[in-house]
């Protein structure tokens, strides 16, 4: 089953692969050189852990507590959305098209 079955049993194996992995690296836009794969992944991860780090003074949600032997990040969670009237709807729509069911 493509569904519950293993999805490493579908990838291209062995002489397969070797024979089309430029192919799926270029359709992928990813080097052929796995060296400068992780280079570049490690470039984009340093960069955004930079903006993060620039923005936290901003960010009053979020606080960065460093005066215990471990630091602790709290975020506040974020303030609820009232749901549209779209929303209700469409709920209840649903709720009117599924049959009632007994658990007792």
């Amino acid at each position: 089953s493509n569904r519950w079955g293993d999805p490493r049993a579908r990838l291209l194996q062995g002489a397969d692969w070797q024979a089309n992995r430029i192919k799926v690296y270029r359709s992928l836009g990813h080097p052929t050189d796995p060296q400068e794969a992780i280079k570049s992944l490690g470039h984009q991860l340093d960069s955004r852990y930079r903006q993060v780090a620039a923005r936290l003074g901003e960010n009053e949600a979020v606080e960065l507590d460093v005066s215990g032997p471990k630091p602790r990040l709290t975020i506040s969670p974020l303030a609820s959305l009232d749901e549209p009237d779209s929303l209700k709807r469409l709920s209840k729509m649903i709720s009117d098209l599924l049959p009632p069911v007994d658990l007792t």
